[in-house]
């Protein structure tokens, strides 16, 4: 349990005398300045173990309602409510470099956050402006002109106001949890809990303050945490509450570009994970797009090049026109990693990187035909793999890969679309684990064969002129060519092509 209570509110400067006169035997009768090991260790645990007695007390004294407000994580997700990770001595939270000042915000008269901090407050707090913080713009060696939350001004709007600060130190706990390999951990059930019931405290308000930016961001941050912990239909209540959040509101014209962009992270990225529909509009801002900064005649060609490739293949309109916009993107993000004196406008990236996925994500029809849907699941899986995400969700790519595989299973091979098929599978392949992972490498041999492509010759995929696997994946596609080589001619799948198609 962290350092402080678990009042929504701020609390009070000092504690009651009893807790400040209680006495430990064992600490009153060890010498100070004791060098000894073990000894510091008992003595930490001691007081430890005392801490959490007595807040113990108050939590056994909440009502059942502020236990059912947590969602019954426990039995919910079958994961223990506490990490002994997370505990430890050599937690990453005990280790971490402090950003923020540390006497700010103790409990005194002069205190500038809206809850008491500690300890291992400060560190979660530190943890969400080094390490969450890049999360949303997370490309290694992407020129951007700043990280705007890593700005002044962020920080301050993120820590004077009560949900929204709980809302960020729960980020911060579910980024270190997922680090661990955990869904949850006993600070993520505790900042979750305490910014739903900062949240429930203004549904009687007046819906201004309702809607207001602050609890907005707060419950963003709440439907992203649920999301990448594999919670889907608790991410779904959440984007379904900000949804008519939003509604209400009506104009959000006067949200800042930060804070739209996060509204749209949290929808994005959950229905990204699931392979669902976004649940928010997206109007476009007419601002220039990052690629701005590519050369005409580039652009030009790639529209002229990928469209043919596409069409070609039966892949609908809507779709290739995401697709060349993809292109575009990954062009200029190549410029901007490469051109030292050339940065991109964190704003335009967030809203390119969103409106792309977001396009991939809407079925362009009632009845969405195999080749379009593993178009945008492949394209999808493409564009998690750009952005190198640290740590990965709880359910990682699975599910976009495991339609995917359900999509190439059930499109007719043809020599118009077997080159596509293969870079498809190839990104499959690539992003999956266990036997999806299996599958994809069987379907690439068949459709290499196929399409007479020559193993580690991914350069002779017409796709790979706008979406170059090499760059991306980088040493793990030369190991996907050498379990291709390694799989055995008999190992084949029922797929259906065109016995005209070369072989050779």
């Amino acid at each position: 349990m962290p350092d402080h209570v678990s009042s929504p509110v701020k609390e009070a400067s000092t504690r009651p005398n009893s807790d400040s006169k209680k006495h430990f035997q064992f600490v009153d009768s060890s010498k100070p300045g004791r060098k000894d090991l073990e000894t510091r260790k008992l003595i930490r645990r001691h007081v430890r173990n005392e801490f959490v007695r007595l807040n113990g007390r108050k939590i056994r004294g909440q009502k059942k309602t502020d236990v059912d407000e947590q969602g019954g994580v426990e039995a919910r997700l079958g994961t223990p409510s506490t990490s002994s990770t997370l505990d430890s001595e050599e937690s990453p939270r005990g280790s971490v470099d402090l950003k923020v000042p540390m006497p700010f915000g103790y409990p005194t008269e002069t205190s500038g956050y809206p809850i008491e901090m500690g300890n291992e407050t400060h560190a979660l707090l530190s943890h969400y402006l080094t390490h969450v913080s890049k999360r949303m713009y997370p490309i290694t060696g992407l020129n951007l002109k700043s990280n705007p939350l890593q700005s002044p001004e962020w920080f301050h709007f993120a820590t004077t106001d009560s949900a929204m600060f709980h809302a960020i130190l729960y980020a911060a706990a579910v980024w270190l949890a997922l680090a661990q390999g955990w869904r949850e951990s006993r600070d993520t059930i505790y900042y979750r809990s305490q910014t739903i019931a900062v949240v429930q405290q203004r549904l009687g308000d007046d819906s201004t303050h309702l809607t207001a930016d602050a609890t907005l961001g707060a419950i963003s941050c709440l439907a992203l945490g649920e999301a990448v912990s594999g919670n889907e239909q608790l991410w779904r209540m959440h984007m379904e509450g900000l949804k008519n959040m939003m509604l209400s509101r009506g104009d959000i014209s006067s949200l800042s570009p930060l804070m739209l962009a996060k509204l749209r992270r949290s929808d994005i990225t959950g229905a990204i994970e699931y392979a669902a529909t976004p649940l928010l509009q997206f109007p476009r801002s007419p601002n220039e797009p990052t690629w701005s900064i590519v050369p005409e005649r580039w652009l030009t060609e790639t529209c002229s090049g990928l469209s043919l490739i596409l069409l070609k293949s039966g892949v609908h309109a809507d779709i290739a026109s995401a697709m060349i916009e993809l292109a575009y993107f990954t062009q200029a993000i190549r410029m901007a990693s490469s051109i030292i004196d050339l940065s991109l406008d964190p704003a335009a990236f967030a809203e390119d990187l969103y409106w792309i996925e977001h396009s991939l994500l809407l079925i362009p029809d009632s009845a969405e035909q195999s080749i379009n849907k593993a178009c945008r699941l492949g394209a999808l899986l493409y564009v998690k793999a750009i952005l190198q995400e640290f740590p990965h969700s709880a359910t990682g790519a699975s599910v976009l890969t495991h339609q995917l595989r359900e999509s190439l299973d059930s499109i007719y091979m043809t020599e118009d679309n077997v080159f596509l098929l293969t870079w498809l599978a190839l990104v499959g392949a690539m992003s999956s684990k266990a036997g999806d992972r299996i599958w994809f490498i069987i379907y690439s041999k068949q459709s290499t064969n196929i399409g007479g492509i020559l193993p580690f010759d991914d350069g002779a995929l017409p796709l790979t002129r706008f979406f170059d696997l090499r760059r991306v994946f980088g040493r793990l596609l030369d190991a996907i060519w050498e379990e291709i080589l390694a799989t055995s001619v008999m190992n084949t799948l029922d797929i259906d092509y065109e016995t005209e198609i070369a072989t050779t």
